[in-house]
């Protein structure tokens, strides 16, 4: 019996410690107003020194897009291209995709002094400060970032070291071959509904809206007769011209 009680009490607490760390790593969910009382000043912080860095440096804009877009591959959108490398681990910014690729990191230094100077310590984590930089470099497009990251404090691996498009050092190769090849990782199909700002990006390619109409010539009558032209019979030309 004494047996029985003790294996009992054992599962118990092993169910008990399963469901506790579930509910740790589902407890903080993203949410695009994670900071409005966390620290009020942290988004607009971010925004004013994008806004500068972007009237000092106009294509700074772009490239803190593209370094956002670089540290949402393989893992997710964690910070870990911020990594450097140390002795212990290899960091992603020196990998093969981002070296001579990816820019920035010099105004996510900025921002980051900035956002803990404004909420006096180390509130905001530096994956929320890349994605709401990249949303802030946008122009003429307004979307809500989700926020509340964790902190990463390692890098994604190998994988996310060879993930990715090309860097800079692939596409220097003037006699290197241009066909298309296919991607190192498959992308997941499922997609929610909503797919943020990528859609307003891609507006003016999307094949479901009208073409830009072209100005046409006006149309001009016979010379001879003061006539319109009559239209041309549909068919094969003739082999030989008759006389």
């Amino acid at each position: 019996m004494a047996s029985r009680s003790c294996f009992s009490v054992a599962c118990a607490v092993a169910v008990m410690a399963f469901a506790i760390l579930a509910t740790a790593s589902n407890a903080q969910p993203l949410d695009p107003h994670f900071y409005d009382k966390l620290c009020p000043a942290a988004l607009p912080a971010i925004r004013k020194v994008v806004e500068e860095a972007v009237a000092v440096e106009p294509r700074m804009g772009a490239s803190l897009l593209r370094l956002h877009f670089h540290d949402c591959f393989v893992n997710g959108c964690d910070g870990s291209i911020l990594l450097d490398d140390t002795p212990f681990f290899t960091g992603e910014k020196n990998a093969a995709p981002n070296v001579n690729s990816v820019r920035g990191f010099d105004v996510i230094d900025r921002i980051k002094d900035a956002v803990n100077a404004a909420c006096r310590g180390n509130l905001v984590s530096c994956a929320d400060v890349v994605a709401v930089a990249a949303r802030d470099s946008v122009v003429a497009v307004r979307f809500l970032v989700s926020t509340g990251r964790a902190v990463v404090r390692r890098a994604s691996g190998p994988e996310g070291r060879a993930g990715g498009e090309p860097g800079g050092g692939e596409q220097q190769h003037p006699g290197a071959d241009l066909r298309p090849r296919p991607p190192r990782l498959q992308l997941r199909l499922a997609r929610p509904y909503c797919a943020g700002p990528g859609r307003a990006l891609r507006r003016p390619h999307s094949g479901l809206l009208p073409l830009h109409q072209l100005p046409r010539p006006p149309v001009q009558g016979d010379s001879h007769t003061g006539r319109l032209p009559r239209r041309a019979a549909q068919g094969p030309l003739p082999a030989r011209r008759r006389r």
